[in-house]
């Protein structure tokens, strides 16, 4: 569905950025409920920053195998 919408290898930058912003999305809930049961600063040295480079590696090899798939493709 979301490759017929544009979000394939044509438009990786695309798929990147909703890669990005779904590692986001989970990274700020995951960081909320935890700010909430060992405060902020805490949640976010241990719960969110230690994850944040390899959630962006994670979506920049995701667009990259997209591009390649859809390469294979034609």
């Amino acid at each position: 569905m979301l490759a017929a919408r544009g979000w394939d290898g044509e438009r990786p930058v695309l798929a990147l950025f909703n890669m990005v912003a779904g590692t986001a999305v989970c990274l700020l809930l995951g960081g909320a409920w935890l700010a909430a049961n060992i405060g902020l600063e805490r949640a976010v040295l241990n719960g969110v920053l230690p994850f944040l480079l390899g959630g962006v590696i994670k979506s920049v090899v995701g667009a990259l195998v997209l591009v390649l798939v859809t390469r294979v493709k034609r």
